[in-house]
C-alpha cells in the first residue's frame, strides 16, 4: 500500500496507521515508513480489509475501507490519500484616528501573509458595505512535513500612521494635529493719553464662523493671548 496527499499524489505520508484483518477474522496493524509504503510479512492467500487506524500528521482521517487480495502472484498495490488539515485565518483593521479627523486615512491598505517567517499572500483591503474594515486568508495548509505552519501577518506601512498588530487584527493609529493661535493686543492711543482704554477686553475665538471660546485678556497679561490645543483639520 501507498499513502499519499490527496491533493498532490507526489507527497509520500510516513506515519500512518493502518488495521488489517486477515481472512481468519485476526488482526493486525502496518505503519508507513518514510518512502509512504508498508511492508508485510507473509500473507496467506485471500480477501484482506485494510481501514486506517491513524492518519499522518496533518492531515484528516480516511475512514473508507478497502479491500486487498492476496493470490499467488502477490497482492495489488493499494494507493490510499488523505485530505491535509485546512484553516483559514481572518482579521479586522481598526482605525484609532478620531473617525479620521484629519482627513489622512488610506482608501485601501495591504496585508501580507507570513507562512514560517516568509511572505506567501497578499490582499487589499478597503472599506466593506457593513463599515468595517475585514480580510481573510482561506483553505490554508495546517501543517507541513508533519510540522505545525506558523502563520502570522504583516501590514504594508500607512503613511501618517502607526500600526500595532494583535493575532490577526491590525490598528492603525493617528493622533489628529493640533495648532495654537496667539496675539497680542495694540493700543493706538498716544499712550492712552485721554483715559479711554479699558481696563480688559474680550477675545473670542470661531472656529468656522461658530464661537467655542473666549478670553479676557488685562495690561497685567500684556495685552497677549493664546489658544491652544486646537484641531488643525474637521472632517479631513
Amino acid at each position: 500500500m501507498l499513502k499519499v496527499d490527496a491533493e498532490d499524489y507526489s507527497i509520500v505520508l510516513a506515519g500512518a496507521v493502518f488495521e488489517v484483518t486477515r481472512p481468519d477474522g485476526s488482526v493486525f496493524e502496518l505503519t508507513t515508513g518514510t518512502d509512504g509504503t508498508v511492508t508485510s510479512g507473509f500473507l496467506v492467500q485471500g480477501t484482506y480489509k485494510v481501514k486506517e487506524k491513524i492518519p499522518p500528521i496533518g492531515y484528516e482521517p480516511n475512514s473508507e475501507e478497502y479491500i486487498l487480495e492476496v493470490s499467488p502472484l502477490g497482492g495489488a498495490l493499494k494507493t490510499i490519500s488523505n485530505n491535509p488539515i485546512k484553516i483559514n485565518i481572518a482579521g479586522t483593521k481598526i482605525w484609532d484616528d478620531a473617525n479620521n479627523q484629519d482627513g489622512k486615512r488610506p482608501g485601501k491598505i495591504t496585508v501580507n501573509l507570513l507562512k514560517n517567517g516568509n511572505s506567501v499572500k497578499s490582499v487589499e483591503i478597503t472599506l466593506g458595505a457593513a463599515g468595517e474594515w475585514k480580510y481573510s486568508f482561506n483553505d490554508l495548509r495546517k501543517y507541513e512535513n508533519g510540522q505545525e505552519i506558523k502563520y502570522t501577518i504583516t501590514e504594508n506601512a500607512v503613511a501618517e500612521y502607526t500600526s500595532q498588530i494583535s493575532g490577526y487584527n491590525i490598528t492603525n493609529s493617528h493622533t489628529p494635529e493640533v495648532i495654537k493661535i496667539s496675539g497680542e493686543k495694540t493700543w493706538n492711543d498716544t499712550d492712552n493719553q485721554d483715559g479711554k482704554r479699558p481696563e480688559e477686553i474680550t477675545i473670542n475665538l470661531l472656529k468656522n464662523g461658530t464661537k467655542i471660546d473666549s478670553k479676557v485678556v488685562k495690561k497685567s497679561d500684556g495685552w497677549k493671548w493664546k489658544f491652544e490645543g486646537l484641531d488643525k483639520y474637521e472632517n479631513g
